[in-house]
């Protein structure tokens, strides 16, 4: 008798576990969404970035993943924008309103970090770790490797949560 009521209490309790789950997981899924302000003072680049601001948004997808969204203003103040689409599922993934033509393969390292690598030409040329704060409040991305021209990279970007 004690275990069917036991059954019974685990059955009925069933649905409030997966909510719980459902919201643990959106919840930790959900740490890089928003908007990021790049702030130039914390950030270091090699070489020398021509940037004046960018900004990123971070996006849940229909299809699952989700989107970045990437506007930047050069010194110059011209004006670029470029997107791409994230998904945890080892293949590559065109980054559009890129020059060249650059792809991305994402990783997922925990609830708080992922890495991609970008392509140019199907060669891997720069490798970058995304991280987010304990707080949620900053997002570092480093990246390594060399450019599509061949110039060594070494940056580091810190982004604030808007």
């Amino acid at each position: 008798m004690r275990k069917q009521q036991s059954l019974i209490i685990l059955v009925a309790m069933l649905p409030i576990f997966m909510t719980l789950a459902s919201a643990i997981t959106a919840q930790s899924s959900e740490t890089w969404f928003g908007t990021w302000r790049l702030n130039l003072a914390k950030s270091s680049y090699n070489p020398r970035t021509v940037l004046r601001s960018q900004v990123l948004n971070i996006e849940p997808s229909a299809q699952g993943g989700f989107t970045v969204i990437i506007d930047s203003v050069t010194s110059r103040g011209e004006r670029t924008r470029s997107e791409s689409y994230v998904r945890f599922d080892d293949h590559d993934y065109p980054v559009t309103g890129a020059e060249p033509v650059i792809m991305r393969r994402y990783r997922r390292v925990d609830d708080r970090a992922f890495e991609f690598v970008s392509k140019t030409d199907g060669k891997v040329t720069t490798s970058s770790k995304v991280v987010i704060s304990g707080d949620g409040r900053t997002q570092t991305v480093t990246t390594t490797g060399r450019n599509p021209r061949g110039i060594a990279v070494n940056n580091v970007a810190v982004y604030d949560k808007q």
